[in-house]
């Protein structure tokens, strides 16, 4: 189970997802609410998500950077940094996902070329056998 506590401001600025690619941002995305007040709930069983691309914040850059950098291990091949605003409008951490993330690829033209020139790096290759990387 995960627990996560309301903050008002979800309902109106969604919440940012940093996607770091070899320790570097590489894009952010806006996650709308997925729970409007006065919506009622799907039926589904994963309610449809609106995302769209997005420029971070510096405030919202340097809170994914102190978050990164407090890991006992880097660099990461890549993660993913969930933020959403707390009461003072501050960004505040909601999740930190390491495992298995969307990483939006849709929404940061080049990164998913990205990933793989940095997943073959730390594997000592250029290029996947047989192919060309742009």
């Amino acid at each position: 189970m995960l627990l996560q506590p309301y903050l008002p401001s979800v309902d109106h600025d969604g919440e940012t997802a940093l996607i770091y690619i070899d320790g570097r941002l590489s894009h952010a995305i806006r996650k709308a609410p997925l729970l409007p007040r006065g919506v009622a709930s799907s039926a589904a069983l994963f309610a449809p998500e609106e995302i769209s691309t997005r420029a971070a914040g510096a405030d919202e850059r340097a809170v994914g950077a102190r978050i990164l950098a407090a890991l006992p291990f880097a660099p990461l091949l890549y993660a993913r940094v969930d933020l959403i605003r707390g009461a003072g409008g501050e960004p505040c951490l909601l999740e930190l996902e390491l495992t298995e993330p969307s990483l939006y690829f849709a929404h940061g033209p080049g990164s998913a070329e990205r990933l793989v020139r940095s997943t073959l790096a730390r594997l000592g290759q250029t290029s996947p056998p047989g192919c060309e990387l742009m």
